[in-house]
């Protein structure tokens, strides 16, 4: 007869044995086969109930679907890691530092551009101070295998005070502009072309409105000159549309005065990448002819931009919608170098440059943005993958928006920036007319800002 104590510890082993999980149990040592217990089945010994091969041989099935994403995603992650690796390396021994090709504080900044009617682009930025750093200048020469030409000069005045002054002037020539008539209608069969000559000068005077606000008050003088090209590109718009076809300020230039009052908002606070914040503003101009050809209009503008974080640090959803209108105020023609084109920073990039003309242009952009490769010592430098969409009209009047009309762009591409600050993009855009491949160093985005200090004198003539 067992003792107490014995029957007590076989009691014990046998709960024991019951409450073992079965992987438990199967790892317990026993040799031999199964044998029943009270409790149910003992399994017999075994190395494992389940195992995981990390190596494992593909079926005969997953092979066509392996190659195809192997011959895709191994190459780009490669491309990846190891430009990342080379940005790491070479902003660690400030080599983009040493090559300037951020707006930095002073000296020469290069650029490079590229467009299918422009062609390549050259330029060269200088920066310095008029005897402070609050009163930073910029001065500026681009010249293109197009003969395409552009100089521009700028100073800001007292930059970053409640109050800032600014006074800009510029030149551009582009010897082979685009025409296809005027409205959402135009034809991409009338390509005709033109030599597009401008020269600007203006002042303005901001003050801030809290932390984020600001109230412009600004005045240019324009001249827009449209003429036959000395270049032979193809059929000329004195060609295309002979006598009294051509449109109204053709073979003239047109002079006036455009006095503005604008108010906005910013509350980013990058200039290259911002993941967070908005941008609202609106404007209204009146147009002052000089010339004879030319009539008094109003110029209307707003613009939203709105930035949003997704998901993580560096993936970001930049939106922005934007309309300008002109409205006349005489019963003459409108000269049609004053017309809205679809030109930065209102550009339809899925189609060729000066494709649309009109009174009125509307459009929304969109890019998700994501880190391709960055160093984020400091900013450091960073390229991030785009993908976009365009989506926008000209118009003659606001009751000739509708959805037949609008146009739309889509495509992919890399923008690069430093320190905050944009540097350029790479992108390929389609639409249903055409393929258009961008290399440029303007963005759409965050374009309106220091607009005489920058030579953007696409904000200023209409």
């Amino acid at each position: 007869m067992p003792t107490l104590a014995l029957r007590i510890a076989l009691l014990a082993a046998a709960f024991a044995a019951a409450l073992t999980p079965p992987v438990a149990r199967a790892l317990a040592p026993a040799d031999s086969a199964r044998t029943e217990s009270r409790w149910g089945v003992i399994p017999v010994r075994t190395d494992s109930n389940a195992t995981t091969f990390h190596n494992r041989a593909r079926s005969a099935w997953e092979w066509p679907l392996f190659v195809p994403y192997a011959a895709i995603n191994y190459p780009l992650r490669w491309l990846r890691h190891g430009t990342g690796a080379g940005v790491v390396w070479l902003d660690e021994h400030n080599v983009f530092a040493r090559l300037h090709i951020v707006p930095v504080p002073e000296g020469v900044v290069p650029t490079l551009d590229y467009g299918s009617l422009s062609g390549v682009t050259v330029g060269a930025n200088y920066y310095d101070f008029l005897g402070a750093p609050r009163h930073p200048l910029r001065l500026r020469a681009e010249y293109s295998t197009e003969h395409w030409q552009r100089y521009t000069g700028g100073a800001i005045f007292n930059r970053g005070g409640r109050l800032q002054g600014a006074v800009g002037a510029g030149y551009r020539l582009r010897p082979n502009l685009r025409y296809y008539g005027v409205g959402p209608q135009s034809r991409v069969e009338d390509e005709a072309f033109y030599e597009d000559e401008r020269a600007w000068v203006g002042a303005s005077a901001r003050h801030a409105l809290g932390r984020d606000g600001v109230v412009t008050v600004g005045v240019a003088y324009s001249s827009v000159g449209a003429r036959v090209p000395d270049v032979d590109e193809g059929v000329s718009l004195a060609e295309r549309f002979p006598g009294v076809a051509a449109p109204p300020g053709f073979g003239d230039r047109s002079h006036g005065v455009m006095s503005r009052l604008a108010i906005g908002w910013d509350t980013t606070r990058e200039e290259g990448a911002p993941d967070g914040g908005s941008i609202v503003g609106g404007s209204v101009g009146y147009f002052a002819p000089v010339g004879d050809i030319d009539v008094a209009f109003l110029a209307y503008r707003f613009e939203l931009q709105r930035f949003v974080r997704l998901w993580h640090t560096g993936r970001a959803l930049a939106l922005r919608g934007y309309v300008s209108w002109i409205e006349t105020l005489e019963d003459e023609p409108l000269p049609f170098q004053r017309l809205f084109i679809n030109d930065v920073p209102d550009d339809f990039r899925g189609y060729k440059h000066g494709r649309w003309r009109d009174r009125g242009i509307t459009g929304i952009t969109a890019e998700y943005r994501f880190p391709f490769v960055a160093d984020r010592r400091d900013g450091g430098f960073g390229i991030d993958t785009v993908l976009l969409a365009d989506v926008g009209q000209v118009f003659p009047e606001f009751d000739a928006i509708r959805g037949d009309d609008l146009t739309v762009s889509y495509g992919f591409g890399w923008r690069a920036y430093m320190n905050e600050h944009y540097l350029g993009a790479m992108l390929f855009v389609w639409s249903e007319e055409s393929f258009q491949f961008h290399l440029t160093t303007k963005q759409l985005f965050q374009f309106s800002k220091e607009v005489l200090f920058n030579g953007r004198e696409e904000l200023l003539i209409h």
